[in-house]
């Protein structure tokens, strides 16, 4: 009779893991959500809760990498904010910034410094966004150990691409575009 109470010992478990995982995924989903929500746009914390939930050494590695993709932007948006206020000059419109002011009365470094930090922004903000979408999706790969769903979704993939079009089409719609975005 042993045998008989250890596999259903055994099946219980078994249906008690099965039971565990959807509240396990909802769980992890959620501490994402918290991590986009609040440190996401800066730091790619829901990229650091999926690293931390998932089975994979690959899918780890991959959302690691996404949640550094978060920081080196972050960097090099400071980094080229950083000396634009050193370069700035007067607009001949009193106003502080506006279309005209940048590209006729700024210096050109100025200039190209401040569409690339803009553009920075945007692709940053960007990203966030359309990954917070994807989050459910991702949590349950990662703790499934489906690595197929994680590497499409870490790698450069036409999705990024998508975002990247975006990003730049946004740009030239604010900055060269009819939107008014005078400051002053």
């Amino acid at each position: 009779m042993e045998p008989a109470t250890d596999t259903m010992s055994s099946q219980i478990n078994v249906e008690r893991e099965e039971d565990s995982a959807p509240s396990s995924c909802c769980a992890v989903a959620v501490l994402a959500y918290v991590g986009w929500f609040l440190f996401g746009c800066f730091t790619g914390g829901h990229w650091g809760v999926i690293a931390c939930h998932s089975r994979e050494a690959k899918d780890r590695t991959q959302a690691l990498a996404h949640m550094f993709k978060y920081w080196v932007l972050v960097g090099v948006f400071i980094g080229f904010r950083w000396p634009l206020p050193s370069w700035s000059t007067d607009c001949t419109d009193n106003s502080t910034m506006s279309q005209d002011c940048l590209f006729h009365d700024e210096p050109t470094k100025y200039a190209t410094f401040y569409v690339i930090h803009i553009f920075i922004l945007v692709f940053t903000f960007t990203c966030f966004i359309a990954e917070g979408f994807r989050i459910p999706q991702w949590t349950q790969a990662a703790l499934a150990g489906e690595p197929k769903y994680m590497c499409a979704c870490c790698n450069v993939t036409y999705e990024y691409l998508y975002l990247l079009v975006f990003a730049i089409t946004s740009v030239i719609m604010i900055i060269w575009g009819n939107v008014d975005w005078t400051i002053g």
